[in-house]
């Protein structure tokens, strides 16, 4: 119980500095918002929840948590805070994906990508610097050829990982319809080719998954309103690699680990988090939260699928 306490009254804080950040936008407070301290902070409870959600009564943690960084990210909306954007959407993701929450990250994943390739890329590569290094860049490193196919492939990674986690469930055709027009409207308005390729290979994967789970729907015999069916709806063995986004996926974290790793070995280990997650969904109920919602979570939205 004392740990509870604690553990209360340090989110509750961090949500305390937001309110106040949100409320009064003075440049000291908003100072305490994008610092390491404040998003590290952010991230241990994250890791800490993750870790223990499965075991532990942590609900009250986990949403109010997830307002937090859904507040950061909408306090912060210009360029120049990408690298910031991209944290927050790192640790929604590991929330849940831990939990088995929907939590819609795509639409801030594809917020991220109107900020690229608006100008013409500086060629001058510049691999002196590391975007999960920092929180905010200076204005010219958004021109840098470099810092933009980084960009682009770090959001490409996190919008692949929200998709593989729900790549095998009843409504990833409807989950991926928006994201799949704003990724085509990208992929038309882009220039470079280093910038278009890695897109159009998304767009591709995604479209192949929802055509596989379409067919898969069209053939059910079975009512919207059978939860039962639609809980074990797509029974096609994960763990074998079936499913048409899950060895795209598996390439593209395959491609972010550092050199030595095996690869066979990382492809399987992705498969089986696919299947983990899997399992996790299908035990707990699918918790849709509002993105408008308030930092307390008084508006938070439920919804079983």
């Amino acid at each position: 119980m004392n740990s509870f306490d604690k553990a209360q009254v340090s989110i509750q804080q961090l949500a305390k500095i937001l309110r106040q950040g949100i409320k009064t936008k003075k440049k000291e407070v908003l100072k305490k918002i994008y610092n390491w301290q404040y998003i590290n902070c952010i991230d241990l409870w994250v890791k800490l929840i993750s870790a223990n959600i499965r075991d532990h009564d942590l609900q009250p943690f986990l949403y109010t948590i997830i307002q937090v960084i859904n507040g950061v990210v909408c306090l912060f909306p210009g360029p120049r805070y990408l690298p910031l954007r991209l944290k927050c959407i790192q640790m929604l993701n590991q929330l849940s994906s831990s939990s088995g929450v929907f939590i819609p990250v795509s639409s801030l994943v594809l917020d991220a990508l109107e900020f690229i390739g608006n100008n013409k890329q500086d060629e001058k590569l510049g691999k002196d610097f590391d975007v999960s290094a920092v929180l905010k860049v200076p204005k010219q490193w958004l021109k840098l050829k470099y810092f933009q196919e980084e960009l682009v492939l770090s959001l490409i990674e996190l919008l692949s990982v929200h998709f593989s986690q729900w790549s095998f469930h009843i409504s990833f055709p409807d989950l991926a319809t928006f994201p799949l027009m704003r990724l085509r409207k990208f992929h038309e308005k882009v220039t470079a080719e280093s910038l278009r390729r890695p897109v159009k290979r998304l767009i591709d994967q995604v479209q192949q998954n929802v055509d596989f789970l379409q067919k898969k729907r069209d053939d059910a015999a079975f009512s919207p309103k059978d939860l039962e069916s639609i809980e074990s709806f797509v029974q096609i063995g994960t763990s074998s690699g079936n499913l048409p986004f899950v060895q795209y996926y598996a390439s593209v974290v395959r491609k972010s680990l550092p050199q030595g790793v095996p690869q066979k070995e990382s492809t399987q280990e992705q498969i089986v988090s696919i299947k983990q997650q899997k399992e996790v969904l299908d035990k707990s109920p699918i918790v849709i939260v509002d993105e408008a919602s308030s930092i307390d979570g008084s508006k938070r939205k439920k919804q079983r699928t």
